[in-house]
């Protein structure tokens, strides 16, 4: 059990690295002096965007998944004298797919830090 937990902490520090530098948006720029400056604009967007604390909205993610599901377990587990064993098999698997839904969830705000401020300079931004 602590190796997991020390497992588990370890991928929520290390989700902080994940980047968005792989986004490459769909742009229509018809003015030529709007479309030569999009690739620096991108890199400057991105740099904004990394601002975003992804391990933050992932731990917060991963904390509430994990607690309801947990909550949800022990009920279920108490009904057969099994309460804490119902928790722990709740709040896994809950913990797991909050962890999931928080990267994605960030990288989304990324991602859309990204698209607000291509707009802002100018750019036709649709996906």
């Amino acid at each position: 059990m602590r190796k997991t937990a020390v497992l588990a902490v370890a991928t929520i520090i290390n989700c902080g690295c994940a980047s968005i530098d792989d986004y490459m948006p769909i742009a229509d720029d018809a003015a030529p002096e709007v479309a030569s400056k999009l690739l620096s604009d991108l890199a400057a967007c991105k740099e904004l965007a990394a601002k975003v604390n992804i391990g933050a909205e992932t731990a917060l993610s991963v904390i509430t998944a994990g607690l309801g599901s947990a909550v949800v377990g022990f009920a279920f587990g108490s009904l057969s004298g099994a309460a804490g064993k119902g928790a722990l098999f709740g709040g896994v698997p809950g913990a797991a797919a909050g962890f999931v839904n928080g990267v994605e969830q960030a990288k989304r705000t990324q991602k859309d830090v990204v698209r607000a401020c291509l707009i802002a300079r100018g750019h036709r931004i649709y996906y």
